[in-house]
């Protein structure tokens, strides 16, 4: 279930389908309160932690002694570790791209034109993905974190450096 819900994303209402048709039940109001903590390359372990709610009493317990960047979903509970504090948030792109996707419908010059920047982003990942597999494979990971570096700052770093100015002379004119 862990694995459906965090590497595969599978919704939890088809995850509930699932089980009930194995004759277990899992409610989604309790599935959602699941929470996975992973690491990347470097530190390859992923953590689960349940807590009974959605409140920010379950990640502040874990996260307590921790400090330096935290990549977590749009989730409410996360806003206030940033707030004067020794995390760094870093976002999830699948969420920023489908609140851009969503916008098309009111405005779809500013939906696709965001899209396109987070596209590029896209593909620049891809391609880091297929050279770990390939002709990066054999390389150690320090060697690698550089390899993966160099290439965001050469390529991602322009992208990233046009969407901000891009939305900064956008961003005064949307509604809120």
């Amino acid at each position: 279930m862990i694995v459906s819900k965090a590497a595969d994303h599978l919704p939890l209402y088809r995850q509930e389908r699932i089980n009930q048709r194995q004759g277990v039940f899992f409610p989604r109001s309790t599935t959602c309160d699941w929470w996975l903590h992973r690491g990347d390359e470097r530190h390859p372990f992923s953590v689960f932690d349940f807590s009974p709610d959605q409140s920010r009493d379950g990640p502040d317990k874990f996260l307590k002694n921790y400090s330096g960047c935290l990549q977590c979903d749009a989730a409410g509970v996360y806003d206030s570790f940033f707030v004067g504090s020794r995390m760094t948030g870093a976002g999830c792109w699948a969420h920023a791209r489908r609140r851009f996707h969503e916008a098309r419908q009111l405005d779809p010059r500013i939906g696709q034109t965001a899209l396109a920047y987070i596209a590029q982003l896209y593909a620049v990942e891809r391609e880091l993905r297929a050279r770990r597999g390939t002709e990066w494979q054999a390389l150690d990971l320090d060697e690698l974190a550089l390899r993966v570096a160099t290439v965001r700052q050469e390529r991602s770093r322009p992208v990233l450096t046009n969407l901000r100015t891009w939305l900064d002379v956008e961003w005064p004119q949307l509604l809120p």
